[in-house]
């Protein structure tokens, strides 16, 4: 994973873009008071996806449980 501020990534965007969708590389976007953001390829969202889903339903089940 590469760290790159938003200004950065506004600037060379499409380097970036051709880093990301030709060579599957990670990055992580800051923009200021410790936020950030992350750009991945969809192949590997997709892979992700379903663990997202989990820990939706996870999460969901946990909080209707403390009712």
């Amino acid at each position: 994973m590469k760290t790159v501020t938003l200004k950065e990534f506004e600037l060379k965007f499409d380097a970036f873009m051709d880093d990301i969708i030709e060579n599957g590389c990670h990055y992580k976007i800051t923009y200021g008071d410790g936020k950030a953001v992350m750009m991945i390829p969809y192949k590997e969202y997709e892979l992700l996806l379903d663990t997202y889903q989990d820990w939706v339903e996870e999460t969901k089940d946990s909080i209707e449980e403390s009712f």
